[in-house]
């Protein structure tokens, strides 16, 4: 079954805003399928920060009227935003269904709630960020990036200093390093990221590198380039794969996957190498179950999209987009 579950609580520290954490899921008290769960419709989004890139967007359709009430007012007050975090993946029902696929992929930030009513029908949209800080907000983001020192550390302090609490994870290759101190000034998360990106590429010029890239990811910050080794590597089964594995760029394709949690920014996977059927209807016909996506991916950008009231197995997903390892190292 399709699973989900989205918990909104207050801004931190401030329990007195009006209203109490609000839960929805498809899953009861006691862990079985709820059949009375909201319809919800969501637009996820997880990629590079500097890479252009919309907020996501979820409906919750039937909410009660006194979440739609000026007391449960989800909009922020200041810099004060209230928080969510988003559940997704499928739960224990279906044959194909795989329940640890499911999993935290948004904890985030609300910028903006709209209640509605029309008729007889209520829903409550919003747009949110999948960090609990707002990227484009100006911060104090001061790199001081000393002569001979790895730019892992420079931006790790960088981002520990003005997100204290917010771990960093990723590796990032030990040869970027510069002939002298460099000491900047950066208004928010985007311009930090954009220049973190353009200075990697000057000290590697190579055409095939990354360039340093750095995300939001549900444990935390992630920085990547793609010189040293993921260690976590999904293997996609047949039966995860819905359409067609199709190449929309050089050395870059697109897959829909069922929706699931595992998949972020940075993540290797590996795709089947053969589908589980051959066409018989002509000659060469054991050729015929080969695809040309073998070997491992690196995923650049992750979108789960899906309403879970529409019966058909596109309106359930996850889409990535992957590179080829060999075209950013």
């Amino acid at each position: 079954m399709r699973y989900y579950k989205i918990v909104i609580s207050p801004p931190s520290g401030q329990g007195s805003t009006g209203f109490t954490p609000i839960e929805y899921s498809t899953l009861t008290s006691v862990g079985g399928n709820n059949g009375s769960a909201l319809q919800v419709e969501l637009d996820l989004f997880q990629t590079w920060y500097h890479q252009p890139a919309q907020n996501g967007f979820v409906r919750i359709n039937g909410v009660d009227f006194k979440q739609l009430q000026q007391s449960a007012n989800l909009n922020p007050s200041g810099t004060n935003y209230c928080t969510i975090q988003i559940y997704v993946g499928m739960s224990k029902g279906l044959p194909y269904a795989n329940p640890r696929q499911a999993g935290l992929v948004i904890n985030g930030s609300i910028l903006q709630a709209f209640g509605n009513w029309q008729g007889n029908q209520t829903s409550l949209d919003l747009i949110i960020i999948p960090a609990t800080y707002v990227p484009d907000t100006n911060i104090n983001l001061t790199c001081n990036w000393l002569k001979s020192q790895n730019l892992q550390q420079a931006i790790t302090q960088t981002l520990n200093t003005a997100y204290p609490g917010v771990p960093v994870n990723g590796t990032i290759s030990s040869d970027l390093l510069y002939t002298e101190d460099q000491v900047g000034q950066y208004a928010n998360l985007y311009a930090f990221s954009e220049y973190v990106n353009e200075v990697s590429k000057q000290i590697n010029p190579q055409d095939n590198y990354l360039g340093v890239s750095i995300a939001s990811t549900s444990l935390g910050f992630l920085i990547y380039d793609g010189t040293v080794a993921v260690p976590k590597l999904i293997q996609v089964q047949f039966q995860d794969i819905i359409g067609n594995l199709t190449w929309i760029d050089t050395f870059t394709m697109q897959a829909k996957l069922v929706m699931r949690a595992d998949m972020e920014v940075g993540t290797l996977v590996q795709f089947p190498t053969g589908i589980p059927f051959i066409n018989v209807a002509g000659s060469y016909a054991q050729f015929r179950d080969n695809i040309s996506f073998n070997g491992q991916f690196i995923i650049n950008s992750v979108r789960h999209v899906g309403n879970s009231r529409q019966p058909d197995g596109n309106s359930w997903v996850t889409i990535i987009e992957c590179v080829i390892p060999g075209a950013t190292q």
